[in-house]
């Protein structure tokens, strides 16, 4: 759990960007003398709660507050992706024998 204030100021300074004009964890950190990691604990509690904090993954790179449910694909794609790549690992230790893959590992079509 973080510091209430802490978490209130990183919002106010995401709300401020946009998907064009994203703030970067980096400045973030800068901006609040903590670390990209507390960052990213942060913007990940926003979330948790309900905040549409999405992430530009391109150039720009950084935060924003999403104005719509389109701005957060890329941000949801991206999750998606790391979720079957940890699935698939966790597979890999627990079945490593095993030459079938399985759901996690294959290819999602939609």
């Amino acid at each position: 759990m973080n510091d209430t204030k802490l978490v209130l100021q990183v919002l106010s300074a995401i709300e401020r960007h946009s998907i064009q004009n994203p703030i970067t964890g980096a400045a973030l950190a800068e901006l609040f003398g903590i670390t990209r990691r507390h960052v990213q604990l942060i913007v990940e509690e926003l979330r948790d709660s309900g905040r549409k904090v999405g992430s530009a993954m391109g150039t720009p790179s950084g935060y924003f507050l999403a104005a719509g449910p389109e701005q957060l694909q890329e941000t949801a794609e991206h999750y998606r992706s790391r979720g079957r790549l940890f699935f698939a690992t966790a597979n890999k230790l627990l079945n490593f024998g095993r030459l079938q893959q399985t759901i996690w590992e294959q290819e999602v079509t939609e």
